[in-house]
């Protein structure tokens, strides 16, 4: 799996002011070490961001006040959603990307996408990461559907930039399902999706109980000793 980022806990808690992304396990500070959200023109929590391209704009560490400090090309979704990067790795940044992009489903059925459902689920042997990291309706999502709000409204040349310090997760999503990404990210953003799902599918695989976990890790041994023997 190339594209990836990942977060932990669950959705009983309250907003998160999160920006970024997490550990293996999807994210052990639960989305609780927050930052300043707020519209607030002298936020300067991380200096440096002003500087354009010094701080990945994804990390938790930026708001989404701050992404105003960024070029829109810094902010395409091909840099935005950096591959590979499990340690900071949070689902939710792309399905947050996705709302409004043919194809994909309807932001509130996320949760029940079989591959998503399969490694949210605890206490079981295949759970990875709590719903909350990949789900961009819960609370805790809030704050990254306002930070794609902002991506969005900079890479698609929105002027005036939209004063989003108050919107809830309603207002948010109404705003990115009538307001699609940039044209030239939404092949990047399927193509990511597609390689989490296949990514899900895998670890279910490898690590549940399931008769199809079974057979596959079978099928993994023998390819295993057929590639050994060559």
């Amino acid at each position: 799996m190339k594209a990836t980022k990942s977060g932990e806990d669950s959705d009983s808690d309250s907003d998160s002011n999160s920006g970024g992304n997490s550990d293996d396990n999807c994210d052990n500070d639960d989305g609780n070490n927050s930052g300043n959200n707020g519209d607030d023109e002298n936020n300067n929590n991380i200096a440096a961001a002003s500087k354009r391209d010094s701080v990945d704009p994804w990390l938790e560490v930026v708001t989404f006040d701050e992404l105003k400090n960024y070029d829109a090309t810094i902010l395409m979704a091909t840099r935005y959603y950096v591959a590979g990067d499990r340690d900071t790795w949070k689902p939710v940044i792309l399905t947050a990307m996705s709302i409004g992009v043919a194809g994909f489903p309807d932001p509130d059925k996320f949760k029940e996408v079989e591959e998503i459902a399969n490694v949210t689920k605890r206490n079981t042997h295949a759970y990875l990461c709590p719903a909350t990291s990949v789900d961009p309706t819960t609370r805790k999502a809030v704050p990254f559907l306002k930070k794609e709000v902002i991506r969005r409204a900079i890479t698609n040349n929105v002027n005036p930039v939209p004063r989003i310090s108050s919107w809830n997760q309603k207002k948010c999503k109404e705003w990115l399902q009538n307001n699609p990404p940039h044209s030239t990210d939404h092949e990047y953003i399927r193509t990511c999706y597609r390689e989490l799902l296949d990514e899900f599918r895998e670890h279910y695989l490898l690590k549940s109980g399931s008769t199809e976990a079974n057979m596959f890790r079978l099928l993994r041994a023998f390819e295993c000793l057929l590639h050994k023997d060559q």
